[in-house]
């Protein structure tokens, strides 16, 4: 089943799912995608690679737009990491863009279900010229793997 919003020319489109609570600790709202194999008689477990859900952007070319699969579109991906049970579901949340020039989405970061965060691609870290203004011992080390280098950088408070 598709539902579509559609606007008026110049105004945007939006869904908004509003929540009160009443107190600290409220549940909130909650957009909830969910995914099984089978059909909508017979369900069957999730299994390792299938998108359990997405939020995608999809921009107009000059002709239509473009249609892809979840996993080739740009946008947040959540993926079944391993086949589920009802004691096992690890997930991995999948973030993809696009190239400039290009029609082809590509993860460029993951949290895997580990709890890794894997960045492809280059990572830019701003520097500053000087040093720290704190000569303390730094209070953590931060430590990044690029290829099978590993470098640690110093975290001060």
């Amino acid at each position: 089943a598709t539902a579509q919003i559609v606007a008026a020319s110049g105004t945007a489109s939006k869904l908004t799912i509003e929540t009160y609570n009443q107190g600290t600790g409220g549940i909130g709202s909650t957009l909830v995608l969910r995914t099984s194999q089978g059909n909508a008689s017979v369900l069957s477990a999730s299994q390792a690679g299938d998108v359990l859900g997405a939020v995608v952007g999809r921009g107009y070319g000059a002709t239509s737009y473009q249609i892809n699969t979840p996993l080739t579109s740009t946008g947040m991906i959540v993926q079944a990491a391993q086949n589920f049970s009802d004691t096992a579901q690890g997930t991995n949340l999948l973030f993809n863009t696009t190239a400039n020039n290009s029609t082809t989405a590509r993860t460029v970061m993951s949290v895997t279900a580990g709890g890794n965060v894997v960045i492809t691609g280059n990572l830019s870290i701003q520097s500053t010229t000087g040093s720290p203004t704190n000569t303390s011992a730094p209070a953590g080390w931060l430590k990044v793997t690029v290829g099978t280098n590993q470098f640690y950088l110093p975290l001060y408070q």
